[in-house]
């Protein structure tokens, strides 16, 4: 009996000498290769973060911009379409438009300035009135302007006239104001007699 239990003691002492000598080397292992081993744990958090929290996101992101880019896009499409549905009612209306009402329009909004046609234009306008041109001008840079409508665009005139009293002047006005081109009167400037009298206009066109 106390062979046996010598025996058991004996392989205990063995086991016990086993297990420090295996925490042991665990320790070295351990302390050998510790930064390789923090590296190793460190890639694989940052690979697990990326898997389980950045990857999501930007799927996310990228399907919450897709969506918004086709909106976008739809979007465009659909004022297109109403442009163009514009036109073709507008290219509709001007169809029906007969022949000489539509060569009205075009003397009552040109499609250009005209330099030579608005000269002449003018030089009648003042020699009906019984009056004498002495200076004329067009500035035809005069452009668009915010609070003319989109396409129409605009040319100032500056002239000089002679000969005009004020019944004259009020005739040559009205004459002006009925003209089937369009034409406001921005300044009139009377001089009476010799002097003359100076006036600013603007004519429009479509462009």
């Amino acid at each position: 009996m106390p062979i046996f239990n010598m025996l058991k003691n004996s392989e205990s002492i063995d086991q016990d000498i086993q297990g420090v000598s295996d925490q042991q080397n665990l320790n070295v292992f351990l302390i050998k290769y510790y930064n390789q081993l923090v590296c190793l744990l460190a890639l694989l958090i940052i690979t697990a973060g990326y898997f389980l929290l950045i990857q999501p996101k930007y799927i996310e992101v990228s399907e919450s911009k897709k969506v918004a880019n086709q909106q976008q896009l739809e979007i465009s499409y659909l004022e297109k379409q109403d442009e163009l549905d514009q036109f073709i009612k507008l290219e509709k209306a001007y169809n029906k438009i007969n022949q000489k009402d539509k060569e009205k329009i075009e003397k009552i909004l040109p499609s250009k300035v005209g330099v030579e046609e608005l000269i002449a234009e003018i030089e009648s306008i003042v020699l009906k009135n019984g009056l004498i041109l002495t200076s004329l001008s067009i500035q035809s840079e005069g452009g668009a302007s915010a609070s003319l409508p989109e396409g129409v665009m605009s040319a100032k005139i500056s002239l000089t006239v002679t000969g005009t009293d004020y019944l004259g002047l009020k005739s040559l006005l009205k004459t002006i104001e009925n003209n089937v081109r369009l034409m406001d009167i921005q300044n009139v400037g009377y001089g009476g007699g010799k002097s003359g009298t100076n006036l600013s206009l603007i004519v429009y066109y479509f462009k």
